[in-house]
């Protein structure tokens, strides 16, 4: 394993230290990421946004009970803003000109070495469900001892699923489909120390909500960005050609109009998308409350990258401005971290990997040595 830095702070180390006659030595891990989904799309964030608020209406309960609950990081970037390289980033704590996964298009050859792989190693029941995305990769998920996954972007509603690399066919909407794989897995190893990775497609576009959420934000009223009107260097030189890129975004604009007025279905779409997720979230939430699961659990919930909707007259992500790079990050462990803490420091995708492996046994000094990871 890469050499790795140290992640918790003195005092928290000295806190988990001291409380480790109460709870088990290993937590439950469960890891889960969105797609797209910008650092402000909580509604906790845009509470605290004042007359620069965008989006007031947006309402996340289950993750603002995370946020409330556990570790906000206000400042948790990406080190790029693209699904398969911020993926696979998030698998192995390597920068992407060294893991190989600089597109959309590139599978993950080298998974010998990732969070799952350790952490099964360690005795964990590892699975995975949901959007895996390197290039159009099938088959069961290397380093996970189960998975119920789906081939590149899927489809949001009746997609077929791989379980353990066997396609079934399923019926609803994606995100919902993914969860409840998730809860009955977590449901059947209740009794083993577990790692659940849960990776959502939403919200990448076509930005389709499930059904219950088409109309829930139809008649809300969407505020222009203060700096759609910022230029940028390298407009016309972002993956031209490629569908839903930023140069297909800026030529909505061009036909008249701005580009909030031309985008509303776009913007509406998605935050129906996430408001599902939220609930998902809130779902999964449920299920380890009704375990008695909650306290030795740790949950992290993250975004792959972030997305513009008219920033610099921007549509999509793939440039390295703050609302593409910019991530929403909570962090909640019950049982040995605060409650309502919120971290001003940067962190970034790249600390995810070790953050999970130190974790797993909060701490073995000698077992790793920590480069990187979320700093309490």
């Amino acid at each position: 394993m890469m050499k790795l830095k140290t992640i918790l702070s003195t005092a928290v180390i000295a806190f988990a230290l001291s409380a480790r006659a109460q709870v088990p030595s290993k937590p439950n891990i469960i890891f889960i990421y969105t797609d797209d989904q910008r650092f402000d799309a909580l509604s906790v964030v845009q509470q605290e946004q004042g007359d620069k608020v965008r989006f007031p209406w947006f309402s996340t309960p289950n993750l603002d009970r995370l946020a409330h609950e556990g570790v906000r990081f206000r400042n948790a970037f990406v080190i790029n803003s693209l699904c398969s390289p911020s993926r696979s980033t998030l698998l192995n704590s390597r920068y992407n000109h060294l893991n190989g996964i600089a597109n959309n298009h590139t599978g993950l050859s080298d998974t010998t070495v990732t969070y799952a792989t350790e952490l099964r190693k360690a005795g964990y029941a590892t699975a995975f469900f949901g959007k895996w995305h390197m290039g159009n990769e099938t088959g069961k998920r290397p380093g996970f001892d189960y998975s119920a996954s789906f081939v590149g972007q899927g489809k949001y509603f009746d997609c077929p699923i791989e379980i353990n690399g066997i396609a079934q066919p399923s019926q609803g909407w994606v995100d919902d489909v993914s969860t409840t794989n998730a809860i009955s897995y977590i449901r059947e190893n209740k009794n083993k120390t577990f790692l659940v990775t849960l990776a959502f497609k939403s919200g990448h576009g076509p930005f389709q909500p499930p059904v219950r959420h088409t109309d829930t934000y139809a008649n809300v009223n969407l505020t222009e960005p203060g700096n759609q009107a910022a230029v940028f260097p390298y407009k016309g030189q972002i993956e031209t050609g490629r569908p839903n890129n930023n140069n297909n975004a800026n030529a909505a604009q061009a036909k008249g109009g701005s580009w909030t007025a031309n985008n509303e279905q776009r913007i509406r779409g998605y935050f129906g998308a996430l408001k599902g997720v939220d609930e998902n979230v809130g779902r999964i939430l449920k299920t380890l409350d009704s375990l008695k699961l909650d306290e030795n659990t740790v949950i992290i919930f993250s975004s792959d990258n972030g997305f513009f909707f008219g920033e610099h007259g921007l549509g999509d992500k793939r440039a390295a401005y703050e609302e593409s790079i910019r991530i929403p990050l909570l962090v909640r462990y019950p049982a040995r971290f605060p409650k309502g803490k919120k971290i001003d420091k940067i962190v970034l995708n790249l600390d995810a990997a070790p953050s999970l492996l130190t974790w797993r046994e909060l701490l073995r000094p000698n077992r790793f040595r920590v480069k990187a990871g979320f700093h309490l």
